[in-house]
């Protein structure tokens, strides 16, 4: 089953998730709450009592990667449906939660800078060719905008998101790591690509504004 850790500032311990379960990514919600989500549909929510599975009407046949929540009252969850595979969006408006399903096979990333500017990122059947690209796409608080140009899907599939806040909620930049060692920097408009000088691929990454962090599973 699942087991998150929870740190002190000097150590941490193990604590079970209260569901049987792979858990595959964790993240804050606001007000004091993390989230944890993984195989089976399984979303738990870690308040002062502990933890508690969450009833979100995805059935076992999702898997779920990635959590992100600017506030209670506002909780992303992302993954993909099997076995069609087919990209999924999870969101907890602070009442019910709602599922969405996008143009892609899988979505493994989520983040975002405000309730109306978010991103999630995974990926897709390639248009040419067979195979599968990346894609990105954008939530402006109304709908989702498919948002890596085309002409660079060649970036496989995306596996981290972080993202800075400029004025108020709005996105002043943002960095999509994926495989093929690829580094995309969103800058609220437009598009910069670089290598950051490594073959593995790059699986999650967090910044500050000033400096970011990734990691990979291997490479040079």
């Amino acid at each position: 089953g699942g087991t998150t850790l929870k740190g002190d500032g000097s150590a941490g311990r193990g604590e079970r998730g209260g569901r049987d379960a792979g858990l595959w990514g964790g993240g804050g919600g606001g007000g004091g709450l993390v989230y944890a989500v993984g195989a089976g549909g399984t979303v738990l929510r870690r308040d002062d009592k502990g933890w508690r599975p969450l009833s979100t009407g995805a059935g076992e046949d999702h898997e779920l990667n990635a959590v992100w929540g600017s506030g209670p009252g506002d909780v992303f969850v992302v993954g993909a449906q099997y076995p069609d595979q087919v990209g999924v969006v999870l969101h907890f408006n602070g009442q019910s939660w709602a599922r969405t399903a996008l143009p892609a096979r899988q979505l493994n990333a989520v983040f975002g800078t405000g309730p109306s500017d978010v991103l999630v990122a995974g990926r897709a059947p390639a248009e040419e060719g067979g195979g599968m690209n990346g894609i990105i796409l954008r939530w402006d608080g109304g709908r989702w905008k498919r948002l890596l140009p085309r002409e660079r899907e060649n970036m496989l599939p995306q596996l981290g998101i972080w993202a800075g806040r400029g004025g108020g909620e709005s996105m002043a930049q943002a960095w999509i790591v994926g495989q093929n060692s690829q580094l995309a920097r969103f800058d609220g408009k437009s598009f910069g690509f670089r290598t950051p000088g490594t073959t593995a691929a790059i699986e999650a990454l967090w910044g500050d504004g000033e400096a970011w962090f990734a990691v990979s599973s291997g490479g040079d």
